[in-house]
């Protein structure tokens, strides 16, 4: 009879080479992934401070600091669009038809979803995450459903995750508002409701506004007035690669995008935001 220690050096000798088979399997899959030149798309959908004429909008700085090679932005955010109209002008579902598995979403809305929503523009939602729905006459004397900012949020999220797709919600953009030194922080409760809908499901939310509105008070007021050359909500150039850098930053927190090589010289050069303004 063979020995019982015997009969484990023989069990251990014989599932040698299946676990080989497997460690080789994984060292190709390491390197198809190393090699990957395949460029995953990352999506923007927002509005102007993502997006405007003065080509100041964050969307329009992130491509420089990606490595080409590994992410295609696909900046579709539209100066003037609210939650609501984004959604109701089928500018989401531009978004949707080009999604694949595995692309990243941007979601970054709040800056035109104040306000009445019969008033003129018709881009108010309503406030709030509920169910909640109201019936209103556009200009053309149609009429359109209006639904709750959480309602089109959760819609567009719930619709990138049926495409296999990733969903993260980016806090608004800091305003060039200023009370007894400090830089405004607050704008509604759009913050708080994207924290409670990434919350719920399971997505992260980037609080792009009080690493920006940290970032802006180091600058200071008077040397932050040339970033805002028209108005308190639009950047130059300048002001939009400094909240490019900060979407950068908070992007690093999340998995898959700070272990990956997808950045740019400069992307690279980008600090990771504190973990506190990454929430997932």
């Amino acid at each position: 009879m063979i020995s019982r220690s015997r009969s484990i050096i023989l069990s251990r000798l014989l599932m040698m080479p299946a676990l080989l088979l497997v460690l080789i399997a994984m060292h190709k899959t390491a390197l198809a992934e190393d090699h990957n030149t395949t460029p995953r798309t990352l999506w923007v959908a927002g509005d102007s401070t993502a997006n405007n004429q003065w080509n100041g909008g964050w969307g329009q700085s992130l491509p420089s600091l990606f490595d080409a090679q590994q992410v295609k932005v696909e900046n579709h955010a539209k100066a003037g669009s609210s939650s609501r109209t984004f959604y109701h002008e089928q500018l989401w579902q531009h978004v949707l038809d080009g999604l694949h598995s595995g692309d990243w979403v941007l979601i970054a809305f709040g800056h035109n979803d104040g306000g009445p929503a019969g008033a003129p523009k018709y881009r108010g939602s309503l406030p709030g995450l509920g169910d909640e729905t109201q019936t209103v006459e556009l200009a053309d004397h149609t009429q359109e459903t209006v639904h709750t900012y959480g309602w089109y949020v959760r819609r567009m999220v719930d619709d990138a995750k049926s495409r296999g797709a990733h969903p993260v919600l980016v806090g608004v953009t800091v305003r060039n508002i200023w009370t007894d030194g400090h830089i405004e922080r607050v704008m509604g409760d759009f913050n708080q409701w994207d924290r409670q809908i990434a919350a719920q499901e399971h997505i992260p939310f980037l609080d792009l506004t009080d690493l920006m509105a940290d970032r802006l008070e180091k600058i200071g007021q008077q040397q932050l007035a040339p970033l805002f050359p028209n108005d308190h909500t639009h950047n130059n150039a300048q002001g939009g690669m400094l909240n490019a850098e900060g979407v950068v930053a908070c992007l690093k927190g999340l998995h898959p995008w700070h272990a990956k090589k997808l950045y740019s010289a400069s992307g690279r050069q980008v600090h990771a935001a504190p973990k506190a303004l990454v929430v997932q």
